[in-house]
C-alpha cells in the first residue's frame, strides 16, 4: 500500500481550479482531476490519497498529469508493506 501526500503551498494557487492534475500509476489512470484546494477546502492543508499497488522489484512508476495549471507538485510518498499474518494452530 502507498499513501501520496501533497499540500498546495505554491503561492501562486491560492483558490481551487488552478491546478488540476490525475495521477497514473503503471500506466492506469488511478485519480482522476485531483484538485488539492478543492478537495482540502483551503491552501496549506494536508492531503493523503490511498492506494494498493503491486510494486515488483525496486521500481514504481508514477506519472502526474496536468490537467490544468502550469505545473504538478507531490510532496511525499509513503509505502507500507502488507504482510499476512500466520496461522500458528
Amino acid at each position: 500500500m502507498e499513501e501520496l501526500h501533497f499540500a498546495e503551498i505554491d503561492p501562486s494557487v491560492t483558490w481551487e481550479g488552478q491546478r488540476v492534475f490525475d495521477i497514473i500509476i503503471y500506466g492506469d489512470n488511478l485519480f482522476h482531476e485531483i484538485d488539492i484546494v478543492k478537495m482540502n477546502g483551503d491552501i496549506n492543508n494536508a492531503l493523503v490519497l490511498n492506494i494498493t499497488v503491486s510494486v515488483s522489484g525496486r521500481s514504481l512508476t508514477i506519472t502526474l498529469q496536468l490537467v490544468k495549471g502550469s505545473h504538478t507538485i507531490i510532496s511525499a510518498i509513503e509505502f507500507f508493506e502488507i504482510v499476512r499474518a500466520q496461522n500458528f494452530n
